[in-house]
């Protein structure tokens, strides 16, 4: 899921780059994708300009899937929610949204470090 994740973020990039975006090693990512592709998850291509780089991007079976889980999760996340009083539910959202920011800050410059 979450080397969908992380694809589905970055678009179609060398696998590589991938592997970097996500902190492991690049033979981790090339079994995960092929499961994944195996699945109908994502494809590979070869870059146009590079045709030993092989590319890797989100099928639209991909993108339903993690749509379908981010959906779950964000359920799962109200009902908790609307289990507690609202002065904690406001506090817990505040902290949630700070840490949205930060993760998002630190991702682009990861991914500009590539």
């Amino acid at each position: 899921m979450r080397l969908l994740l992380v694809l589905r973020t970055l678009g179609q990039v060398p696998s590589s780059k991938l592997a970097a975006a996500m902190g492991v090693n690049a033979s981790s990512v090339t079994r995960l994708a092929d499961k994944l592709e195996a699945r109908g998850y994502l494809s590979r291509g070869a870059d146009a300009s590079n045709r030993s780089v092989v590319t890797v991007e989100v099928t639209e079976a991909g993108r339903a899937i993690v749509d379908r889980v981010l959906e779950r999760r964000h359920a799962a996340f109200r009902t908790i929610l609307d289990q507690l009083p609202e002065e904690k539910k406001r506090a817990v959202t505040v902290a949630a949204q700070d840490l949205v920011r930060a993760a998002a800050e630190t991702s682009v410059s990861l991914i500009g470090a590539l």
